[in-house]
């Protein structure tokens, strides 16, 4: 089993309930349909993530810090390829444009980027802040949320993805 160093992950663009966009998402819930939309405007289907573990990790590119953890996440999934683990970076309140840029010059990483120009997304996460992690279960499940969170919770976040991963129950980790 392989030991995550470092955790935040991933979202993007759908179209959601009106029950869903009061609340919020919430631990338990089904996730979007749609997980977003990549760069190259391709959906990403919440179905076709069956038997994965998802990271959703709310980023922006003018975020330093977000910048820096975009190849950590990028290790995490490299790492992780046998145990289906993958990581979605939705780039918070930003356009296709802007965030391909920054995608550029990052290079080619091991992590799915996503938009969230209008927050529809965002919206349905209720996430108002970065960094906001989501993880999402093998059956589509929203299983854990973390906001703004800084490097000493890593520790406590990576034993979280590992828990996941080996199908743990993560209802008593703090959300």
């Amino acid at each position: 089993m392989v030991r995550l160093f470092f955790v935040l992950a991933i979202g993007g663009i759908l179209t959601i309930a009106p029950a869903a966009a009061k609340k919020g998402l919430q631990v338990g819930d089904l996730a979007p349909e749609i997980l977003g939309y990549t760069v190259n405007k391709k959906p990403i289907m919440r179905d076709e993530q069956a038997g994965t573990i998802v990271l959703m990790s709310f980023w922006a590119t003018w975020c330093a810090p977000c910048r820096q953890e975009i190849p950590v996440l990028a290790r995490m999934a490299s790492l992780t390829q046998d145990t289906d683990l993958k990581v979605i970076a939705v780039s918070f309140q930003e356009g296709r444009s802007t965030t391909k840029k920054v995608i550029e010059k990052i290079g080619n990483l091991e992590v799915t980027f996503a938009y969230d120009k209008r927050s529809r997304l965002a919206k349905a996460f209720k996430v108002k802040s970065i960094p906001n992690l989501w993880i999402i279960g093998r059956d589509g499940r929203i299983l854990f949320h973390k906001t703004g969170y800084g490097e000493a919770a890593l520790p406590g976040l990576v034993d979280v993805v590992n828990a996941a991963i080996l199908g743990d129950d993560l209802s008593d980790q703090a959300r």
